[in-house]
């Protein structure tokens, strides 16, 4: 599937090498948001458990229409950090 919106360019998502072998069927619920950097003077630290495999665990399912439709997800916090 390919993803994007007007201010950035498309990316594809992909099922990672073993996904058909077993655990959630949603491939968002894998997404790990801890590689993500903050811009300067904040932080960057991800929500845990992850809203989307919250969600996939607790209704079934796949997140990505959901996502697309525009619902708001929570995938962590920004914290500003001393100067």
């Amino acid at each position: 599937k390919s993803v994007h919106s007007p201010s950035a360019p498309p990316f594809h998502i992909r099922h990672a090498p073993g996904y058909a072998r077993g655990g959630s069927k949603c491939l968002l619920s894998a997404l790990d948001f801890s590689g993500l950097v903050a811009l300067g003077g904040f932080e960057f630290r991800p929500r845990d458990p992850s809203p989307l495999l919250e969600r996939c665990e607790e209704c079934g399912g796949c997140e990505m229409q959901r996502l697309v439709s525009g619902a708001p997800s929570v995938i962590g916090y920004l914290k500003k950090t001393d100067p």
